[in-house]
């Protein structure tokens, strides 16, 4: 019987990745950046609003709460238990919400008051749980908090979901569509952003699970847990105290920009680029330029003098988020959108050393990875398109003919779907397949996986393990483009040389050290090529392997508190261990 994956962050989070150590580095080039791209221009009048109004997310994540503790570790379960306390009253009284609940008291009770006063009683009782169980903590601070929380009925998250226009990998003009939400008050004046976050989601392979479809989407993904992290963390008033402010997270007023990749949305009957480093970097930066300008035209409210922009994404999205802030860097945009740094979890961020290490440890977690990289390479990168190069060129004729590819193109099927093809498939041709099985040390967790090998076919094999050539030409320049396309797409590459951050630039990495999509050597391998005092590197360790559990801690705690520190100039580069709690 093979093992089957519980998935917390659902269909979510296929992404390529496991990297060796790569020692022979090339030459750094930090002084001169790549050609620059060809300008952004803004132009609102080809801007389009599909729907706009208000959300709101008190349902957002209690999936992803719950879920948090397969496998995670006790702190963040404890974390977890908080959190949905505080969702579960967070929406609980009307009464507070209304302006003529402040009307009636003629404005001598003060919702400021409510929750200041609140806040400090929720503290109290949570400094004398803190030596208590995990159970009889989560119950007092549920008692103490239950009559802080209802005043916080007034926050609504405000949204658009909106098509602007852009350019694929070839220059042809699309359009695409991205989700902006901010908070909004009732009864109380909205003030100026002073934070404007792009937040990159996660892999995707179905139509309706992106950010413009954020209404329906199941509560347990990346964008809800986005929403709910910045629309209703980012509003804890100024004046409140520390500890609260520790437990929740710091006032921000931001504006959450969250593009749908190209692929889908506004423009789902194009091919998906996946992994494609310059074409996302550039889009998610366009759609956050736009969001930016439209905001202040129709909303009337300038962001703030200081205001500081932020890459937040996770796995595919980690990859896109450190992507976006290397391209604003080298093009000019950090200092137009006063872009700090970005946070990136257990990305992709090297997908040759990725398809070699898949390769050498004969072992491919979630087959739809290769698949989104074979497809999206071969029908929107120029140079795999100038070679004629198919995915059945690199394919095993099991692999190529077991489906995965067209329920990738089909864009109905989710990703554990897709990958299934694979089993089906098998079940059907005895031997089509190889699996590898191996079992957790602790004996209690069984894992299937597909073998690298009988995915890929001989040819693509032997020149990633060698560089080894077949005698057949056409296909021996495909398979030497196809690597060239997986290095050029890599976070640290750069024409003749390593591309490295400058010196002043902000990227905060986080992986866990037993990620089974996206090993723990993907980041090792940037800090190997960048060094120590170019980013800050951060090794979570808990018992999970699971890619997709690690999600929901990322967005609820660590990237939250992480952008904090780029934000307010708490940030420092090095490496740390955190285990699953841990600040």
């Amino acid at each position: 019987m093979r093992a089957r994956v519980s998935f917390l962050i659902k269909s979510v989070l296929p992404v390529l990745f496991a990297l060796t150590l790569v020692t022979s580095c090339e030459k750094e080039n930090t002084s001169e950046p790549e050609q620059k791209e060809t300008p952004i221009v803004v132009n609102l009048d080809a801007l389009t609003v599909r729907e706009s109004g208000t959300f709101s997310p008190a349902n957002l994540c209690y999936d992803a709460l719950q879920e948090i503790q397969e496998g995670n570790s006790p702190e963040d379960s404890v974390r977890a238990q908080i959190y949905r306390t505080l969702l579960d009253n967070l929406y609980s009284a009307n009464l507070y919400a209304t302006q003529e609940f402040i009307d009636i008291n003629g404005g001598n009770l003060s919702l400021w008051t409510l929750i200041k006063t609140g806040t400090e009683a929720g503290w109290n009782k949570f400094s004398e749980w803190v030596e208590e169980t995990v159970d009889e903590g989560v119950e007092a601070v549920k008692e103490a908090w239950n009559h802080v929380l209802t005043a916080y009925e007034w926050l609504r998250m405000g949204y658009a979901i909106v098509d602007y226009p852009s350019t694929s990998a070839d220059g042809t003009p699309i359009t695409l569509s991205m989700l902006v939400c901010w908070p909004e008050r009732v009864g109380l004046p909205d003030p100026s952003p002073n934070t404007l976050v792009i937040g990159n989601h996660v892999t995707r392979t179905r139509y309706d699970e992106v950010p413009s479809y954020f209404k329906t989407l199941s509560s347990a993904t990346d964008v809800h847990l986005l929403a709910t992290t910045w629309a209703t963390a980012s509003f804890i008033l100024p004046d409140v105290i520390d500890g609260i402010r520790e437990i929740i997270g710091d006032p921000r007023e931001a504006l959450l920009v969250m593009p749908d990749y190209e692929g889908y949305g506004a423009s789902l009957s194009r091919t998906h680029p996946y992994l494609n480093r310059n074409v996302q970097a550039r889009q998610s930066l366009e759609a956050a330029l736009y969001a930016k300008e439209w905001f202040e035209k129709n909303k009337k409210k300038e962001f703030t003098d200081d205001y500081k922009t932020i890459a937040i994404g996770y796995s595919q999205g980690g990859a896109v988020s450190a992507a976006t802030y290397r391209y604003a860097l080298e093009n000019g945009y950090a200092d137009d959108l006063n872009f700090v740094g970005a946070v990136c979890g257990d990305g992709p961020y090297e997908p040759e050393q990725t398809l070699k290490t898949y390769i050498s440890s004969n072992i491919l977690s979630m087959p739809v990875s290769i698949a989104l990289v074979l497809k999206g390479l071969c029908e929107t990168d120029p140079e795999m398109i100038k070679v004629g190069a198919k995915p059945q060129d690199f394919s095993t004729e099991s692999f190529y003919k077991c489906g995965i590819y067209e329920k990738i193109g089909a864009k109905i099927y989710t990703t554990d779907e897709c990958g299934d093809c694979t089993w089906h498939y098998a079940d059907e041709h005895p031997g089509a397949f190889q699996w590898k099985t191996y079992v957790e040390p602790d004996g209690k967790e069984q894992h299937t996986h597909l073998c690298t090998n009988t995915a890929a076919n001989k040819a693509t094999i032997d020149y990633f393990t060698d560089g080894t050539l077949p005698d057949d030409k056409t296909l021996a320049l495909k398979l030497q483009t196809l690597g060239h396309c997986l290095q050029k797409h890599g976070l640290t590459y750069s024409e003749g040389g390593t591309w490295v951050p400058p010196s002043d630039a902000k990227f905060t990495f986080f992986h866990a050290r037993r990620d089974d999509v996206v090993p723990y050597e993907n980041m090792d391998l940037v800090r190997l090529r960048w060094g120590y005092d170019k980013a800050k590197y951060i090794e979570y360790n808990t018992d999970t392997w699971i890619h997709s559990s690690v999600g929901s801690p990322f967005f609820i705690y660590y990237s939250f508190r992480e952008a904090l520190k780029i934000l307010e100039g708490d940030w420092k580069s090095g490496a740390s261990v955190v285990s699953g709690g841990s600040f």
